[in-house]
């Protein structure tokens, strides 16, 4: 396994200082897919804040498949 793509890479930019109490998964596609996204908030999270998760390349409701090889 390849070493693990970080939320920011997939963000594109800085995390938010609300990125940092997320919860996070990995191997959303299989054993091969090293990357790391988050998918919410144990706490009540504002209205403002959800939104901007659900537009963000690092919220695993917007993951892809890996493109190439196998997702074993």
């Amino acid at each position: 396994m390849s070493k693990e793509v970080s939320r920011e890479k997939l963000r594109g930019k800085p995390l938010d200082k609300e990125c940092y109490t997320a919860l996070i998964t990995t191997n959303e596609y299989g054993k091969n897919d090293n990357r790391k996204f988050c998918y919410g908030f144990m706490d009540s999270s504002t209205e403002e804040i959800i939104e901007k998760c659900f537009e963000c390349g690092a919220y695993v409701g917007n993951a892809q498949p890996l493109k190439g090889g196998s997702n074993d």
